[in-house]
C-alpha cells in the first residue's frame, strides 16, 4: 500500500490557516486609520515662494519630500527629521522639486479620516500615504525614497 505524503494529510488544515491569517490581515489594514491628500495649487505656490506657516513642525526625508504638521502631532521616525523651514535646506529643497526629472512638488493638505487638516505635504513623485494615530497623536508618513541614478 502507497502511503501519501505526510504534507498531503495537513494541506487542507495548512490552507486554511493561511487563508485566516490572511483575511486577519486585511481586516487590520482596514480598520487602520489613513489619511488622504487634498492637493492645492496656492499651497504649491507658497513652497515655491518660501512662505512658510510659522505654526507648524517641519519635517523632511532625504531631498524629495517634506511635510509641516501641526503643534498637537509628531512624527515619531528615523526617515524624517526635524529642520527649520527658514533655513538653506528649504532653499536646497525647493530647488530640487522638479530638478533633472521635469516633476513638479505638488502641494497637498493632509487630512485625518475625518476630514481634519493635520498637516502639509510636498512631495516627490513616490508618494504613498499616511497612517493618523488620533489617540497617540501620531502621523505616520509612508512613501517610497526614490534609487538614486
Amino acid at each position: 500500500m502507497i502511503r501519501p505524503p505526510y504534507y498531503s494529510k495537513h494541506l487542507g488544515l495548512r490552507f486554511v490557516l493561511f487563508a485566516g491569517a490572511a483575511m486577519l490581515t486585511l481586516l487590520i489594514g482596514c480598520t487602520t486609520d489613513y489619511g488622504r491628500f487634498s492637493r492645492d495649487a496656492d499651497l504649491n505656490q507658497a513652497f515655491k515662494k518660501g512662505e512658510i506657516l510659522s505654526e507648524l513642525n517641519y519635517y523632511q526625508s532625504g531631498r524629495h519630500a517634506a511635510i509641516g504638521v501641526g503643534p498637537a502631532y509628531k512624527v515619531p521616525s528615523r526617515i524624517w527629521t526635524a529642520f527649520e523651514p527658514q533655513t538653506d535646506r528649504q532653499d536646497k529643497m525647493r530647488g530640487k522639486f522638479g530638478g533633472k526629472h521635469g516633476y513638479a512638488a505638488p502641494g497637498a493638505f493632509m487630512l485625518a479620516s475625518d476630514g481634519t487638516v493635520v498637516g502639509i505635504w510636498f512631495y516627490g513623485p513616490h508618494t504613498r500615504s499616511f497612517k493618523v494615530d488620533q489617540e497617540k497623536r501620531i502621523i505616520e508618513p509612508m512613501y517610497v525614497l526614490p534609487s538614486r541614478p
